[in-house]
């Protein structure tokens, strides 16, 4: 049979079915006629295609359906896909904190242990340009997702051997793309900022709303983002008999930006943020931020304990942030050279309101910063900016730089908890070196190594070296990557 007689007898089969069917159901019956024709193998696809103008999106239905036919996993119409997520990381670190203890006396602190951490998680996107995320991550703290081997704890006194470890929500969003330039985002998210470890630890995540805002210009991308993220919920407290309330507390950072490609083989990137915090802020637990006093023969107390009032205040901070940053292929060998500085135009309150004489004359110690420099392979720019996510199989990286974090310039509540263990007034260098194993495993090397600023001021709390006012600290960690 050939073409023109399939087309008579596929036309003759397809006209005497529409006279006996109504006009709404012409076009559906017309569609499915052929469809059929094509599967029982009367006609070829390239023979029905003239049948079927007008109906390319019955088609492209059509494939859809047959798609999620074959598929175990059943998803709604309005799924377009869900991508499972994940990682697994273990650890081999060691932490060295010397300086004076509670007493006064000198003293050390040290650390050598194994951890382990995981992140698991699920994203969607659909055709009505909704997204979303949940993913669940090791260990209960917000800070860090990483668990001891063999941790010992009063609620798990087993002994040897004894485990601990438990699991969290770290991320659950909703995002709507709600415009080619605007992006919504409400929930426990990834930090939308263009930031460096030195504001933010990477295992932060912002709790709220957050506005993207993107626009093209000729090369470059002008981008905006719009937080107003929750740092301490509102709640009521009762203790001996007297009543306490204390109101949400709120950090609201404001972040313009520009990146741009230089040429095929240079492009940088630049930004301005600005932290406005609002609520109840030096109350409650948060208290009011005291770094610690070196001459006063108290000085260790609460401020040296994580989540103790007087550490986690977050009281007269004003905060300006510019991270830059410029990147450079060389045939494969990609280089950036990177910064960041930022100021606490409200340092000197800060200050003044730890209620120490002797710390409120130090207002002056109110700027960080940031300088290093990174180089590694790459086939392209583009690949090279992506960063670790887009690196390959025997792919490298290696970046070093100089940090400093003056006592009253920064909220310590985000700051990064490896480099520096958390605590300001230090200062001091660290360097990594990532080498790709395969294109989803990979091994990292961090070493840290970091000094008082102000001998006068304490370094506030530590996340891992308890009750020590730190005058030098050293950081050295080998980690093994898997991730898909």
């Amino acid at each position: 049979m050939n073409y023109k007689l399939h087309s008579l007898v596929a036309a003759t089969l397809a006209g005497s079915l529409m006279m006996g069917l109504g006009v709404n159901a012409m076009a559906d019956s017309t569609f499915d006629l052929v469809q059929a024709l094509v599967q029982k193998g009367v006609l070829t696809e390239e023979e029905a295609m003239p049948l079927m103008k007008g109906r390319e999106n019955d088609i492209s239905l059509a494939d859809k359906k047959v798609e999620k036919a074959k598929s175990k996993v059943v998803l709604g119409d309005y799924i377009n896909s869900i991508t499972p997520t994940g990682d697994m990381r273990v650890r081999y670190e060691t932490r060295e904190s010397k300086g004076m203890g509670k007493s006064g006396a000198d003293a050390k602190d040290y650390l050598g242990r194994g951890r382990y951490a995981w992140h698991l998680g699920l994203k969607t996107a659909s055709d009505n340009d909704f997204f979303t995320e949940i993913r669940f991550a090791s260990n209960s703290s917000s800070r860090s997702p990483n668990v001891d081997f063999a941790q010992f704890s009063t609620a798990n006194s087993d002994g040897v051997n004894s485990k601990n470890g438990s699991a969290l929500v770290d991320r659950a969003y909703i995002g709507w793309n709600a415009a080619d330039w605007l992006t919504l985002i409400a929930g426990r998210q990834e930090n939308q900022l263009y930031t460096t470890s030195l504001v933010w630890d990477g295992d932060v995540t912002p709790e709220g709303l957050t506005e993207k805002i993107n626009y093209k210009i000729g090369n470059t991308d002008v981008f905006a983002n719009l937080g107003q993220w929750y740092l301490k919920a509102k709640y009521d407290e009762n203790t001996s008999n007297i009543a306490k309330n204390t109101q949400t507390t709120k950090i609201f950072p404001i972040q313009v930006g520009a990146h741009g490609q230089i040429n095929d083989d240079s492009a940088y990137k630049v930004a301005a943020t600005y932290y406005i915090y609002a609520g109840d802020k030096t109350t409650g637990p948060l208290g009011t931020f005291n770094p610690g006093n070196p001459a006063s023969s108290n000085f260790g107390g609460a401020t040296l304990a994580y989540g103790a009032p007087g550490t986690t205040g977050v009281n007269n901070l004003k905060v300006l942030e510019v991270p830059a940053e410029y990147n450079l292929m060389a045939g494969n060998l990609g280089m950036k050279v990177f910064g960041e500085y930022a100021h606490n135009f409200d340092a000197d309150a800060r200050a003044k309101n730890t209620g120490d004489v002797n710390l409120a004359k130090y207002g002056s110690e109110d700027n960080a910063f940031i300088l290093g420099m990174a180089i590694g392979s790459a086939p392209d720019l583009k690949t090279w900016e992506k960063g670790a996510k887009a690196m390959k199989k025997r792919d490298w990286a290696a970046r070093a730089w100089y940090q400093r974090v003056e006592a009253f310039a920064l909220d310590a509540n985000l700051i990064d908890s490896d480099i520096m263990n958390a605590q300001v007034n230090m200062q001091g260098v660290a360097a990594r070196g990532d080498y790709m194993l395969a294109d989803n495993a990979f091994v990292t090397l961090i070493g840290a190594h970091g000094t008082r600023i102000n001998d006068n001021i304490g370094t506030g709390y530590s996340v891992d070296t308890s009750n020590i006012d730190t005058k030098t600290y050293n950081l050295l960690q080998a980690d093994v990557t898997w991730r898909f």
